[in-house]
């Protein structure tokens, strides 16, 4: 965007194709999956976008119907799937993963994560001890430990259920 405090901190002018693009982030329901497609379909149509698609492992077979949409999306557009499981998305087949990028993250140590956690919190106004953040870190389900995004999550609900008493 060129006008946030991220982007002027990179001091990089933004990607060509990404200038003007409208940034769409989704989650594919468990039970639906096809009208998760249905939704990127939509979305595509309306002009350039950054589709941030979470949780793409619950497409299963609805994954084929992406295919016509992954090659009709403009080249102003960027899919970002993302899954906490690869083998499912691994299994899509050539057609689907050849169009993709892969790339796996790893886990986050503990201690940078406590230290983000501390972060984000200071910037709410928020004091975060070193024992609170180890708790936090604690009820991640097992499957998402060392994700940043799910510790993220997990602070929310500590943070409501502290200040809602």
């Amino acid at each position: 965007c060129n006008v946030c405090e991220s982007c002027l901190d990179a001091g990089e002018e933004p990607l060509y194709f990404v200038r003007g693009a409208v940034v769409v982030r989704m989650t594919v329901p468990e039970d639906e999956p096809v009208k998760a497609v249905e939704a990127i379909h939509t979305e595509l149509c309306r002009g350039p976008h950054v589709l941030i698609i979470n949780e793409a492992d619950r497409l299963g077979v609805a994954h084929q119907g992406l295919l016509g949409v992954m090659e009709a999306a403009r080249l102003a557009t960027v899919l970002i799937f993302t899954a906490y499981n690869l083998n499912p998305f691994k299994r899509f087949g050539g057609q689907f993963t050849g169009r993709c990028m892969l790339i796996e993250t790893a886990p986050q140590p503990e201690d940078l994560l406590i230290a983000h956690l501390q972060a984000v919190a200071a910037k709410e106004g928020v004091e975060l001890t070193v024992p609170e953040a180890k708790k936090v870190l604690s009820t991640v389900l097992p499957e998402a430990r060392g994700q940043v995004r799910d510790s993220l999550q997990t602070l929310d609900t500590f943070l409501l259920r502290r200040y809602s008493r």
